[in-house]
């Protein structure tokens, strides 16, 4: 029986601790957006923008800030077993 109490015991403790995470977490989140409110509140009242482009510059800014979901394609690169020939020039002979 003293096992399952350990075990019961163990198993909050690892919960407190998530839980206190997630809340930090969270807390974070919420001081961004607010960081974020305040200075598009500050560049609305310096600009005297309208609505309408407020809110286009709100979304720029989000698109901006906002993580790459994919990442930038690749570059092929050209096996080293390829060669071009050493006959052929880049420039047509007319250029020369």
């Amino acid at each position: 029986m003293n096992r399952v109490a350990q075990n019961q015991r163990n198993t909050l403790t690892a919960i407190r601790i998530t839980s206190v995470g997630l809340i930090a977490a969270f807390g974070f989140a919420v001081a961004a957006s607010a960081r974020f409110e305040k200075s598009m509140a500050q560049v609305a009242a310096v600009t005297q923008a309208s609505a309408g482009e407020m809110a286009g510059l709100r979304a720029a800014a989000l698109r901006r800030a906002a993580p790459r979901r994919t990442a930038p394609p690749r570059r092929r690169r050209r096996s080293s077993s390829w060669r071009r020939p050493a006959s052929r020039s880049r420039t047509s002979p007319a250029v020369r």
